[in-house]
């Protein structure tokens, strides 16, 4: 999900998303994802965002911002592991 949105492509994806759980949330939250559920509603929704190409950009820019807003998360979630395992050994 994070790398279509990341060039500004608003993900289509399925109900099945046990992996991703936070980010398909932030990003149908943020209107910059459209879940779907079946063939029948990916094939309409394709049609839709070729039909309304201003919407899907503005779909698009809404999933790019989200993505950017937690750029750097895995640097700093190492950041504060390292710290605490600093502390630990310290206190050793």
């Amino acid at each position: 999900l994070i790398d279509p949105a990341a060039f500004s492509k608003a993900p289509l994806f399925g109900p099945h998303m046990h992996n991703f759980v936070e980010i398909s949330q932030r990003l149908l939250a943020a209107d910059g994802a459209t879940r779907i559920n079946s063939s029948g509603e990916l094939a309409h929704q394709v049609q839709q965002q070729l039909l309304d190409l201003p919407r899907t950009r503005e779909q698009g820019t809404r999933a790019l911002n989200e993505v950017k807003q937690h750029r750097g998360a895995p640097s700093r979630l190492l950041a504060i592991v390292d710290e605490q395992l600093q502390e630990t050994t310290e206190i050793r």
